[in-house]
């Protein structure tokens, strides 16, 4: 499908349903059942959708909340919404009800769709006495209203994206169809698929980075779009193997089941011995780099296949470079790890750095119609028809982020002489310490990893004159180990790490560190805690 005609994402369902019917759009798969919509059908229930909220009187742009596990009707859902004129909200199905509370008193929302696992969370909100209409996935595409539908422009507002929550008050992102439009177009000039991919969507719908990437650009290519059910390890090696999955977007669990499985059959075929399996990643590859001439590579590379999958070949992993020796190891098997950069201000995707062409510790180069530079104290600007419209009803915080037509990211990176883009931290998460010096905990924290630390971050303690005081904050792997065991490897650690990276002391918790929807340490949070606690 050419996007020239897109307009607004409505445009992109007709197009996409007219080209190609009765393939199927999503599958679901559950441990003994599969469930299928063809892109037909999610044109037909979307329509109905459509029909039945424009039929249910409203004044202006009626926002309506979307809170929905993954699952066919999301898409149908989201589509019906925009549709009948209405702004999307689309929130993680696992939100917990405070939070919604929050975003239905901050954007003034009167309804919210729901599906079957989330009516519980609709029926709380009611009975906490939230002034929400709650309307069931059933009662959405069951009417089948035939209405006249309204205009919708290209600048109109689509979706309200709230940011991951790292701060108090999370911030609404006024995201328009030109904008997800444009960010789409760029995307697909740099990673188009074919029609026969399959695509396994792990990540929440509702995060901009999986509607962008991982729905909206495999619709438009007419791809097969798989949501499991579950995403304990042995289920999603199951449906890639069982689905012939051919694309991702990578979760924490996924990269951690690759790792196992590549490592499993090195040793399987004796190129890893078994007492090195739990060895870091850096002894493994040297191992296999040492081995590698030795060994028939088609037949051990036939056994990684199977082991994860025929078909599988690409995945993508957002928002960090990728270790080069996580892409050596993975290029085994035959499976490529490309990186991917952006931000909810982007609509989502800034840049794409492709396995093999990406340098070491770089998120790759700007994807086309998007201008990046950094700013003179470093801070990374962005500049393109994907950059938002605003933050809802914020004009000071939108003049603050957009300035010149650029916005502001927030972090901190450079670009090389060939233009790939490399992120350093973020400026909120830089350190000012007692002696005037700004460290980044993101330069820091590699020379603290110990395999005794199940979790571990540099965090900013508040000095006695404001400055910060950088420390070591770790979850021990072992339960049963001594404070004097944890500091013997913290000396450790210190002792080898450079001299401006050394922080003062180690702090052990035992609760898991804090972190926002999207996985992020909150190092500030954490700092207040530990300094309210008295650390």
């Amino acid at each position: 499908m050419k996007l020239d005609s897109v307009r607004v994402l409505p445009d992109l369902l007709d197009l996409a349903a007219d080209e190609h019917g009765e393939r199927w759009a999503f599958s679901q798969t559950a441990r003994q059942s599969e469930t299928h919509l063809s892109y037909e059908d999610l044109r037909a229930q979307a329509y109905r959708g459509a029909g039945y909220l424009v039929d249910r009187q409203s004044e202006g742009r009626e926002l309506v909340l979307l809170l929905m596990e993954s699952c066919p009707q999301w898409a149908a859902s989201f589509f019906a919404i925009l549709l009948a004129g209405r702004i999307v909200i689309p929130v993680p199905s696992n939100t917990p009800i405070e939070n919604l509370q929050v975003v239905i008193h901050v954007a003034g929302v009167e309804r919210m769709v729901v599906g079957p696992v989330t009516q519980s969370q609709g029926d709380a909100l009611l009975a906490a006495g939230a002034a929400i209409e709650v309307i069931s996935a059933e009662r959405l595409f069951g009417a089948g209203v035939d209405r006249g539908l309204p205009h919708i422009s290209p600048d109109d507002t689509a979706l309200l994206a709230f940011t991951s929550g790292s701060t108090q008050m999370p911030r609404a992102v006024e995201v328009t169809h030109l904008n997800l439009i444009s960010d789409l177009r760029s995307v697909l000039e740099v990673h188009h698929v074919d029609s026969d991919a399959v695509f396994l969507s792990m990540l929440p719908p509702a995060h901009l980075f999986e509607l962008v990437v991982g729905m909206l650009g495999p619709l438009v290519c007419g791809a097969e779009i798989v949501q499991p059910t579950s995403l304990l390890p042995n289920r999603i090696l199951a449906t890639i193997k069982h689905k012939g999955v051919t694309h991702c977007l990578a979760v924490p669990a996924l990269l951690d089941m690759l790792e196992k499985e590549i490592i499993e059959e090195l040793a399987d075929v004796g190129i890893v011995s078994a007492e090195r399996r739990h060895q870091s990643l850096a002894e493994i590859v040297e191992v296999v780099r040492l081995r590698q001439s030795k060994h028939e590579w088609d037949e051990t590379r036939a056994g990684l296949r199977q082991r994860i999958g025929e078909a599988f070949s690409s995945v993508m992993v957002g928002g960090a470079a990728i270790d080069p020796l996580w892409t050596e190891l993975c290029s085994l098997a035959g499976l490529r790890l490309d990186v991917g950069y952006g931000l909810t201000e982007a609509s989502p995707v800034v840049c794409i750095g492709l396995a093999g062409e990406c340098p070491a510790g770089s998120v790759g180069k700007p994807v086309p119609g998007v201008e990046v530079r950094a700013d003179a104290r470093g801070e990374i600007l962005v500049r393109g028809q994907n950059v938002m419209k605003g933050y809802f009803f914020d004009a000071e915080s939108t003049r603050e982020a957009i300035r010149e037509n650029w916005l502001h990211t927030g972090d901190i990176g450079h670009l090389d002489e060939e233009g790939n883009v490399y992120i350093k931290g973020r400026v909120k998460e830089a350190m000012v310490t007692a002696d005037g010096e700004t460290v980044y905990p993101e330069d820091m924290e590699p020379y603290y990893w110990d395999v005794r630390f199940s979790e571990y971050c540099v965090a900013p303690l508040a000095g006695p004159d404001g400055n910060d005081v950088p420390v070591l904050v770790v979850v021990s792997s072992d339960p049963a180990a001594t404070e004097d065991d944890l500091q013997d490897v913290f000396k450790a650690l210190r002792n080898e790490a450079p001299v401006r990276y050394r922080v003062s002391r180690c702090i052990r918790v035992d609760e898991s560190l804090p972190r926002t929807r999207l996985g992020k340490i909150r190092r500030r949070a954490l700092a207040a805690t530990l300094s309210t606690a008295g650390a």
